[in-house]
């Protein structure tokens, strides 16, 4: 059984033995099957004929018992050899038995000889036994040695063991198919098995990696929310260090800028003492350097605001011959005063920038003085040209130049340049070439620097023109008219002295007059034929003045945002000034008071030397004797009480015994309230961001005007959305040349 009709070479060596031990023990079956189906039909006819169980059967039984053991026996050597001769014993018992009994009835199973042999080993030994047996029928037919065997049992078997041997073939072969098939698919099974087991392993593998990786991951993530921290706690010490000492710089410079000021402006105020020409020169040399230090520790404020993300930014149309004007006029002296020829190549037809005019120059500033101080004798030339969308500003000089390797470092914070052996011949503080990369980088710029040493440097940024077409950078004709002069004019009616400086330093374009309130606005703005007038939203509204204007197309700017964060919080007071507080600023509040109704001015600070500058200050307006002081709330309190001055000017920081403030004290009751009171702020460190900016004329808007001002609104919120895309994280840099 199970021989395939193909060679058993053709065939995995598993699958052949497979179908060997098959055979093998179908065999076996078959064989224990027959000789036990032989014994019960012996016994059964024997039981039925008693004649029949003689001696002459013996031989028949030996011989079927004796070729069976053979044939069991040999299934263990040779399963072919053990099949041959089983089914020779079986022949030979059947045509013994035929010859024995005279009968032809046992010759029948010789039909069975072809299907078996099919069946165990095969179609050809299947047809080789149909032969066989066909050749003994045939022969036995022809001796006649069986009685009653005719042609019609001969033709009987031929047939039935031709059927028998192709149903043999037939099943056996469906059945060896469907074998290799479940052998196929065992195999294919074990082989996915085998597979699966890797790709398990290989997947918990990957799954202990990703584990590890994840581990690896959050101790990571950890550890970066420690260095954040760490990094955040650093830049909140850092800006408060900035903050105090910045604050502690302040207040000397303050009263060194407020004496001089005095002593140069004011020298009436020494009783009409003139000073000397040679002091007024120095003193004027202290208060001009005192100024530009004072400016230095602004700038050191203005760093901070870069870290915290909240650096004053203002862009504006600003045609380029224009801004370069400006940088000429401020540089030009310096580089001819070092014996060094300047040249500007300018690429005619340049469109109008959207920038911030102050930040821009400072960046040509600072690249034209570092040229003049890297060059010893030569030439400093400014070339600006279009480049791939953008406008690019190139400064070349033909100084001793940088090397490769402090090349790569020069926009770096608090680097400084070194010459040869290491000797500084650079004078910067390291600060002015980041701060000018940040600029540039804040309106969406590159900047960048080539050298060669020896062969001069050159430093070059570019600011980008999308969106600055001449349809849209065409100013409206009410923005033409605010600029019709070289300084146009403003008038700002603001009370807190740390916007009047943010709004000169922001339009420094204009000239700004300051004044103490928006009534003397009116006046000063007819007098000097200003372009507009700037005020607080808490001062008087500006419909109220509308009708006083002299000049009706004045326009009256009311910004919500021109107040500090400390005046909000202040009591209801008359004004607020800002320490320092200039000279001019309290002159101009003063002179704006009826003088007829001041008889004593009260002037409160904890710091004496303030005091002094202040009372220093009014002595051009106000008696001696008059000047009252005090430097503590009680004694404010008390003054308050037994002198009942007209005017308090009073430092907010001032608190009584139980540490009320003072002024709140002092606001709330009638009986200690002066007749005008001032309070003395400090800078805030930044501005409030307002939500209103109302602009009233007196006269109607033509269509024309309309759409100019809206335009030019709208440009200030286009730019704002410019900002937000294209600003980087702030960095700890200050706005310093060099």
């Amino acid at each position: 059984m199970w021989r395939p009709a193909t060679s058993t070479e053709l065939m995995p060596s598993d699958l052949a033995e497979n179908l060997a031990q098959l055979r093998q023990s179908s065999l076996r079956r078959l064989i224990v099957a027959v000789v036990g189906l032989y014994l019960l039909m012996q016994l059964a006819l024997s039981a039925t004929w008693p004649s029949l169980f003689s001696w002459p059967v013996v031989p028949v039984v030996a011989i079927v018992f004796g070729s069976s053991a053979a044939g069991l026996f040999l299934t263990r050597v040779h399963v072919d050899l053990a099949h041959v001769i089983w089914q020779i014993g079986l022949s030979t018992a059947v045509v013994l038995a035929a010859l024995t009994f005279q009968r032809p009835e046992p010759l029948l199973l010789l039909a069975f000889q072809p299907f078996m042999f099919a069946v165990i080993m095969g179609w050809p030994w299947g047809g080789l036994a149909w032969l066989l047996v066909t050749a003994l029928v045939a022969a036995v037919l022809r001796d006649g040695g069986v009685e009653g065997f005719t042609l019609a049992y001969a033709v009987a078997i031929v047939f039935a063991g031709a059927l028998g041997g192709v149903l043999g073939w037939a099943a056996i072969g469906n059945l060896v198919t469907v074998a290799q098939w479940l052998h196929d698919a065992d195999r294919q099974s074990r082989q996915n098995l085998q597979d699966a087991r890797q790709h398990r392993s290989k997947l918990l593998q990957a799954v202990k990696e990703l584990d590890q990786a994840n581990y690896r991951l959050v101790r990571i993530n950890a550890a970066l929310a420690t260095a954040r921290h760490t990094a955040e706690e650093a830049l909140r010490f850092k800006a408060e260090f900035v903050a105090n000492v910045s604050h502690e710089l302040r207040t000397p410079l303050n009263l060194i800028i407020g004496f001089s000021e005095v002593m140069i402006l004011s020298p009436e105020s020494y009783g009409g003492q003139q000073l000397p020409g040679a002091y007024r020169a120095d003193i004027n040399a202290i208060y001009n350097n005192a100024r530009h230090l004072k400016a230095l520790v602004d700038d050191v404020l203005d760093m901070g605001r870069i870290d915290a993300g909240k650096l004053a930014f203002t862009r504006e149309p600003v045609e380029i011959q224009e801004l370069l004007l400006e940088v000429d006029g401020i540089v030009g002296d310096y580089i001819a005063a070092k014996g060094l020829t300047y040249a500007r190549e300018v690429e005619p037809g340049l469109p109008a920038l959207t920038i911030d005019r102050v930040r821009v120059r400072q960046v040509l500033l600072n690249l034209l003085v570092n040229a003049v101080r890297f060059t010893e004798s030569g030439s400093i030339r400014l070339e600006v040209a279009r480049s791939d969308g953008t406008v690019r500003f190139a400064v070349f000089d033909s100084g001793r130049g940088i090397g490769a390797e402090e090349l790569s470092h020069v926009f770096e914070p608090f680097h400084t340049s070194g010459g040869d052996g290491g000797a500084r011949w650079f004078d910067g503080k390291g600060l002015g070439l980041p701060i000018s990369k940040k600029y540039v980088e804040m309106h969406g710029g590159k900047i960048g620097a080539e050298s060669v040493a020896g062969r001069g440097s050159t430093f070059w940024f570019t600011l980008p023109v999308a969106g600055n077409g001449a349809g849209q950078h065409t100013e409206s004709r009410l923005v033409e008219e605010l600029r019709s002069t070289p300084r146009p004019l403003l008038v700002a009616a603001v009370g807190d002295g740390a916007v009047m400086s943010r709004l000169q330093r922001s339009l420094d374009a204009y000239q700004i007059e300051h004044v103490a309130d928006l009534r003397r606005a009116v006046a000063v703005a007819d007098e000097l034929e200003a372009v507009a007038i700037v005020t607080d939203e808490n001062r008087l509204p500006a419909a109220d003045v509308v009708g006083a204007l002299p000049q009706p197309t004045v326009p009256v700017i009311a910004c919500q945002a021109l107040k500090s964060t400390r005046e909000e919080s202040l009591p209801d007071v008359d004004i607020t000034l800002t320490e320092p507080v200039p000279a001019s600023q309290l002159l101009a509040f003063f002179d704006g008071l009826p003088p007829e109704q001041i008889h004593t001015v009260l002037i409160a600070d904890e710091n004496p030397d303030t005091v002094r500058l202040l009372r220093r200050v009014l002595r051009a307006r106000v008696a001696a004797g008059t000047l009252l002081e005090a430097y503590n709330g009680e004694e404010v309190l008390q003054r308050l009480r037994d002198e009942r001055p007209s005017l308090a000017l009073v430092d907010v920081a001032l608190c009584d015994d139980g540490g009320v403030p003072v002024l709140t004290r002092i606001a709330g009751d009638a009986t200690v309230r002066p007749r005008w009171l001032a309070a003395l702020v400090p800078a805030p460190a930044l501005l409030s961001q307002g939500r209103e900016v109302t602009v009233t004329l007196p006269a109607d808007l033509t269509l024309d005007r309309m759409s100019g001002l809206l335009r030019a609104i709208c440009s200030v919120f286009v730019a704002q959305e410019t900002d937000a895309a294209t600003a980087i994280g702030p960095e700890p840099q200050a706005a310093l040349p060099g």
